[in-house]
C-alpha cells in the first residue's frame, strides 16, 4: 500500500495549499506570494516523494554484517585470523 502514502501525502499538501492561498491578504505582491508558496510546496512535495520511492527500491541493497568488523557470516566456516 505505498501508493497509499503517495496520494495522502498529494492530497495533504493539496489542501494545505489551497488554504494558504486563500488567507494571503490582498496587497500588491499577493501574486509574489501565491507564486512562493506554490513553488515552495511542490518542491517540498517533490523531494519527500522521491526519498519516500527511493526507499521501497534501493539501488545498492543494504549489506549485513555479522559481528564487529566482520565480513563473513557466522557459521560459514571461514574464520578470522
Amino acid at each position: 500500500m505505498a501508493g497509499a502514502a503517495i496520494i495522502v501525502m498529494f492530497l495533504l499538501f493539496a489542501i494545505a495549499g489551497a488554504i494558504a492561498f486563500y488567507y494571503i491578504p490582498h496587497s500588491p505582491d499577493q501574486i509574489l506570494y501565491r507564486t512562493s508558496l506554490t513553488l515552495t510546496l511542490v518542491c517540498t512535495y517533490t523531494m519527500w516523494a522521491v526519498t519516500y520511492l527511493a526507499q521501497m527500491n534501493p539501488l545498492i541493497v543494504p549489506e549485513r554484517s555479522f559481528g564487529h568488523n566482520s565480513t563473513t557470516a557466522p557459521g560459514s566456516g571461514h574464520q578470522e585470523m
